[in-house]
Formats: C-alpha cells, structure tokens, sequence
C-alpha cells in the first residue's frame, strides 16, 4: 500500500482508495463473471457483433475467447518485447534472466 500511496496526492485517504479499488474491481469480477454465465444460458443466441461477417455466428463467450487469444494475447506479447528491446537497461535484462 505504501507503493500505491506514493502516487497519491496528500489530501486522499489511502484506506478509502484501497477500499473504493477494492470494491470496484470485485462489481467489475462479478459483472464479468454473470456476463460470461449468461452467454452460456440465457443470452446463448445473443450474437453482440452480428452485424459483422466474421462475428456472425458467434456467441459473447466466443467473441471474449476470439479478443483474448487471437487480440491480446499477441499485443501483450509485442508491447514486452518492445519495451525490453527499448526500455530495459542491459544490466537489469540480465539481472532479470539470470
């Protein structure tokens, strides 16, 4: 918490940020985790993206699956190795390597 803190301007309460963050993140997990429920029951035949060719037959589960492993998963991947090609320092490359 003193980590997260340091960024904080003096006059917000680290317990009530820490608080507030925690709060959102678990609506955030439980909203995501209804959706991702729902698109297996009641929302089976809701196509989110019909209205494009690719994402025509596919479910929310399958339009989620598709971002996550064809989407982020390579852009993730991209924007670490540019930043250790350009960011890291040879010295800490190497401290983290070996």
């Amino acid at each position: 918490m003193i980590t997260y803190g340091a960024y904080l301007p003096a006059n917000i309460s680290l317990p009530w940020a820490a608080a507030v963050i925690g709060i959102v993140d678990t609506l955030v997990a439980i909203l995501t985790g209804l959706a991702i429920l729902l698109s297996f029951n009641l929302w089976g035949d809701f196509r989110p993206l019909g209205m494009l060719l690719f994402f025509a037959d596919k479910a929310l589960s399958d339009v989620m699956d598709f971002l996550v492993a064809n989407i982020m998963l390579p852009l993730n991947a991209l924007l670490i190795a540019l930043f250790a090609g350009w960011m890291m320092s040879r010295k800490s490359m190497l401290e983290e390597l070996a």
